[in-house]
């Protein structure tokens, strides 16, 4: 079986859709105001839920189509440490589409686990 020569149409659709999801998502973030818990839903946190969950599921889309498709060949050239950390990225965007959200979920911005790293 040989390696696909770069990402299917699919990949890249599934990418783009994310990264416009989370855009969406940040603007929202930054018009709303502060939630407490107290906080009666409106237009923008709906939106901004709702959002969450859509990016949630197509980032489980995304990883499946990648478990399942395999990742293309290095191009030629590239140096092994650069292939290497480029495997170590989806680790940091797991982070980020997961156990942050997760921790912000149950313990709220400042959590015992909230490092901020998400933040830089």
């Amino acid at each position: 079986m040989s390696k696909a020569t770069g990402y299917t149409g699919t990949a890249k659709s599934l990418h783009w859709l994310i990264l416009a999801l989370l855009i969406v998502q940040f603007v929202v973030a930054w018009t709303m105001l502060d939630i407490k818990r107290d906080t009666k839903p409106d237009t923008l946190i709906n939106l901004h839920l709702s959002a969450g969950i859509l990016i949630l599921f197509f980032v489980v889309v995304r990883l499946a189509w990648r478990a399942t498709h395999g990742e293309p060949a290095p191009l030629d050239g590239v140096p092994p440490w650069q292939v290497q950390s480029a495997r170590l990225v989806p680790l940091h965007r797991g982070y980020d589409s997961f156990i942050g959200p997760g921790q912000q979920l149950l313990w709220g911005k400042r959590g015992p686990f909230w490092n901020g790293l998400s933040q830089l």
